[in-house]
């Protein structure tokens, strides 16, 4: 008779549960989903073992057929199990690209501000001319005509537009942007911006529309600390007058998130801000959050020295030493997996990291077509054009074929299908190739949400240990 063979799957994701001391461990498995609470003997027994029968484990034939049955344990072959998770790759991937296409409108490459460690400071070298280019009425109508022309379904056709820039909402750019806004509260879209918040009172009629759904403003601290790297370039500061829009916003019904870009400079700051959004009521309602995210040297497209940039692990550490609430980019690890606590199922997983990989379309005003905001204004990133007439050439089969498993280093990581393959973008600045990936620190990223998890399930007794 033959004796089964047994490996540790590959695509074990195993964390050590910090508040537990040692005596407990979170099993994640990458490709069935299943999530369980491990005693910490299991978790070193299956680390001590290669291939193996199982008569050959230090626990028991309850236990070993559980850890069979969700996976942690097979009789599959490292290249069998990477087969799998292809395949499971394609079939999200196919499943994404069956969702609505969305829609950015890049009102212009100008920008009242002068942030140090802007992404987008490299387009200036375009000089200022190009940058001061804005949409015009005609080229918003095509804009429209071209959504329904690259999306005719309107199923298929996401009903939020989000403004971007530069500075989508710059007080020159009124006349514009309402006209943007009317024209497209008619075919019956809402529209969520990304702005510096600088101006937003310039556009009461557009605010008070109902037209507005969010808005995502960044504050990187107390006013000293944001009006030395958020400023406007003629005052040289901002940070009163967002905070006055911010009320203005709120105050229209407008959801607004508020972001933190964080350093080791500023990181003391958070805290700072949240007694600020307390006294000031806005935590008290429910259109408003606040979160957190590291900036990233390589998003800089400058070589500025004030920004002490530091790593994901150092940020993850002073996050958990802080004992800060305030939700922190994570790329939706933590959401995934206290849902899968709360709702006793298993983890989510995609193939692709975000929408630039399933249909997502940027309109510049030149007419070029984009697919991700960190490329913009890059020839090298466009995908073609929609003005005078759609029409795309061959990077768009490269970024909308992309996914793990076409990706050599993710097919075979156990983080793949949480993961998606890191940002596409940075994934070609850094690796210079559409099959090169981009980890971030995925490792880290997975420990402390996986550990931020367990302990909110343990205080709000979504179990009892």
């Amino acid at each position: 008779m033959r004796v089964m063979k047994y490996r540790v799957s590959s695509y074990l994701i195993d964390t050590p549960l910090k508040a537990s001391e040692g005596k407990l461990h979170f099993f994640i498995h990458g490709y069935t989903g299943a999530i369980d609470i491990v005693d910490a003997k299991v978790a070193d027994a299956l680390h001590n073992l290669r291939v193996f029968e199982k008569t050959d484990v230090g626990f028991s034939e309850k236990t070993f057929d559980l850890m069979v049955k969700r996976g942690y344990i097979t009789d599959k072959t490292a290249v069998q199990e990477r087969e799998l998770t292809g395949r499971l790759a394609g079939l999200l991937h196919k499943d994404a690209k069956r969702h609505a296409k969305s829609f950015v409108f890049m009102v212009t490459y100008d920008c009242n501000f002068r942030c140090p460690y802007c992404y987008e400071a490299g387009i200036s070298g375009n000089g200022r001319h190009w940058t001061k280019r804005t949409f015009t009425k005609e080229l918003v109508d095509r804009a429209y005509q071209a959504m329904s022309e690259i999306a005719p379904d309107n199923e298929k056709k996401n009903s939020i537009i989000t403004l971007y820039g530069g500075e989508p909402f710059l007080k020159e750019n009124v006349d514009i942007v309402t006209y943007i806004v009317k024209k497209g509260q008619e075919l019956g879209y809402v529209f969520d911006a990304i702005t510096n918040g600088h101006d937003l009172d310039c556009y009461t009629e557009v605010l008070s529309s109902g037209a507005m759904r969010h808005v995502q403003i960044t504050l990187d601290g107390m006013k000293d600390m944001h009006d030395s790297r958020r400023f406007h370039y003629q005052t040289h500061k901002s940070f009163d007058k967002i905070l006055s829009n911010i009320k203005l916003a709120l105050d229209n019904g407008i959801m607004v998130g508020v972001r933190f870009n964080a350093d080791a400079n500023n990181f003391g700051e958070i805290k700072k801000l949240q007694d600020i959004f307390a006294e000031t009521g806005f935590s008290d309602s429910k259109l408003f959050s606040f979160n957190t995210a590291m900036l990233s040297k390589e998003n800089s497209d400058t070589k500025d020295t004030d920004i002490d940039y530091f790593s994901r692990e150092k940020f993850n550490q002073m996050y958990a030493e802080s004992g800060l609430t305030v939700p922190h980019q994570d790329y939706g690890v933590y959401d995934k997996v206290i849902t899968a606590l709360k709702n006793k199922t298993c983890i989510r997983f995609r193939s692709i990291f975000c929408g630039v990989q399933s249909g997502s379309y940027i309109l510049d005003p030149y007419g070029d077509i984009y697919t991700c905001w960190d490329t913009v204004g890059k020839p090298e990133y466009v995908l073609g054009r929609y003005a005078p007439a759609v029409e795309f050439n061959d990077r768009v089969a490269n970024w909308q074929g992309r996914n793990i498993a076409n990706t050599p280093k993710c097919s075979c990581c156990k983080y793949a299908l949480l993961c998606g393959g890191g940002c596409m973008a940075k994934a070609l600045k850094y690796g210079g190739n559409f099959n090169a990936s981009y980890c971030d620190g995925y490792d880290d990223i997975v420990n402390f949400a996986v550990n931020k998890a367990y302990n909110n399930a343990v205080k709000d007794k979504i179990f009892m240990i």
